[in-house]
């Protein structure tokens, strides 16, 4: 469930049941100071919810031409990027996904809105380099994963926390991750799959790098939508689960397995 600021319209974090991407409205500590002594906070939250809200219908109807002026409207707003990737698209592509599994859209549908999403992500603002090595994070997604949006989103929203992360889509084989490993030296990789039926594949991979790569290897996790399903994933020997980027900043500034319910 993401916890979203009722009155300043941010991303706050996030919070079990992990499945279930419902906004659960807050206060953050900001506007609890705010709310004291500032009498317009209340009237100023219905501007972000209005955007929001033309935001789902822009993308159910597939309109690439209204991209820009919302995401203008959400500077304006004074939206970050995490807030709008994490709080806003993120709950748009899993609402979209379980209506195509109750069947109340088809698969068109599903495939016009990730587009839309896709579209609105590559119009953000311009992105820094990827970071120069060593790494705290490699994201890579697991063989047979073929949702790359969330692993884009985690990283940026983590480089937006001042931590060098950068993320690799769609998958590659395993010479080409060992190749990159020892190129970026992250500290840690992470392996994002999308559904329990890709974890193996995962694991294979992860535990042939740490095999080639011997005590040069890094720390490695597993995460994705897998890791945020309400049955849990298969438990992994030696790879920690993590469900959200708040337990995967955790992660790597512990150095350490990830607080289970950081966020």
């Amino acid at each position: 469930m993401i916890r979203w600021c009722s009155y300043c319209q941010a991303f706050c974090d996030e919070q079990p049941p992990y499945h279930d991407l419902a906004l659960s409205h807050v206060i953050c500590p900001a506007c609890e100071v705010r709310l004291e002594r500032d009498e317009q906070l209340i009237a100023e939250t219905e501007a972000p919810r209005l955007l929001m809200k033309q935001i789902f219908r822009a993308a159910a109807r597939g309109d690439a031409a209204a991209i820009d002026p919302l995401l203008a409207g959400a500077t304006a707003l004074g939206l970050t990027t995490a807030s709008l990737l994490l709080g806003v698209l993120q709950p748009l592509l899993h609402r979209t996904g379980r209506r195509w599994q109750a069947g109340a859209i088809a698969v068109a549908d599903e495939h016009q809105i990730t587009a839309w999403c896709e579209r609105a992500f590559a119009r953000l603002p311009v992105a820094p380099p990827p970071p120069r090595a060593p790494l705290d994070l490699l994201l890579l997604v697991a063989p047979g994963n073929t949702h790359t949006l969330g692993p884009r989103f985690a990283a940026t929203a983590l480089r937006e926390r001042g931590l060098r992360v950068h993320a690799i889509v769609p998958e590659l084989p395993i010479d080409d991750v060992v190749d990159e490993v020892v190129r970026l030296r992250p500290a840690i990789v992470g392996m994002s799959c999308a559904t329990t039926a890709v974890v193996p594949d995962a694991v294979a991979q992860l535990t042939t790098l740490r095999a080639r790569l011997g005590a040069a290897a890094p720390r490695v996790l597993l995460g994705g939508m897998a890791a945020r399903q309400a049955t849990p994933p298969p438990a992994v020997d030696g790879v920690p689960w993590i469900a959200t980027v708040g337990q995967a900043e955790a992660a790597i500034r512990a150095g350490a397995g990830p607080a289970p319910d950081a966020s």
